[in-house]
């Protein structure tokens, strides 16, 4: 009777242990797996281009993120640090301004520069109009472009830039003022200038 005993008991030890092997195995598995692809994730707030690695304890300092963002593509965190700087409504919206800038050939900075110039990047603008570049504005208080969003707003002005000035030969500020706000003796495109300048420190 007691050696079936030792035997069962025996056998039972075995058989937990072997359990525990295989459990243990397939969560080492598992693990890697997840780790895998949390770390080839694409970052679809700041683009396809730039890759992130997500921690699964503490995230890293501002300045490591900052730099590994350089390595690739570093126009959006800057366009997001003037919006943020500036108190912009458009806040959120770095990633897009570059994107849709390269869809039309612009320089990335001109939007921003632009809307800065006209509208202190959103604040003041006819109402519900999300008109923050001065676009299609004339004399009179219902004037102007009307768009239902900001995004709406950069994509229809980003348009409008690339058909009637870049691709007509008006290429810089100072080309773009002469149809865009011809009554400006030359501030505008200053302004517009310096503010590029500004989002690129």
């Amino acid at each position: 009777m007691s050696r079936i005993l030792s035997s069962s008991i025996i056998f039972l030890g075995w058989f937990f242990v072997s359990l525990l092997v295989i459990l243990a195995s397939f969560l080492l598995v598992l693990t890697k797996t997840f780790d895998k692809k949390i770390i080839d994730s694409p970052s679809k707030q700041m683009g396809e281009n730039i890759t992130y690695t997500t921690y699964l304890t503490s995230p890293p300092p501002l300045n490591t993120f900052s730099a590994n963002l350089e390595k690739n593509d570093a126009r959006p965190l800057l366009v997001e640090k003037f919006l943020t700087e500036n108190n912009s409504s458009m806040k959120g919206l770095g990633q897009f301004f570059v994107g849709v800038a390269d869809r039309f050939g612009l320089d990335w900075r001109l939007l921003p520069g632009i809307a800065k110039k006209e509208s202190n990047l959103g604040k003041v603008l006819p109402k519900r109009s999300f008109n923050a570049f001065g676009w299609a504005i004339y004399a009179g208080e219902n004037s102007g472009a009307v768009f239902s969003s900001w995004e709406n707003a950069v994509e229809e002005v980003a348009k409008g830039l690339k058909t009637d000035y870049i691709d007509k030969g008006l290429t810089t500020p100072d080309l773009i003022m002469k149809r865009y706000t011809p009554q400006s003796k030359g501030s505008w495109a200053q302004d517009v200038n310096a503010v590029m300048d500004d989002i690129d420190k």
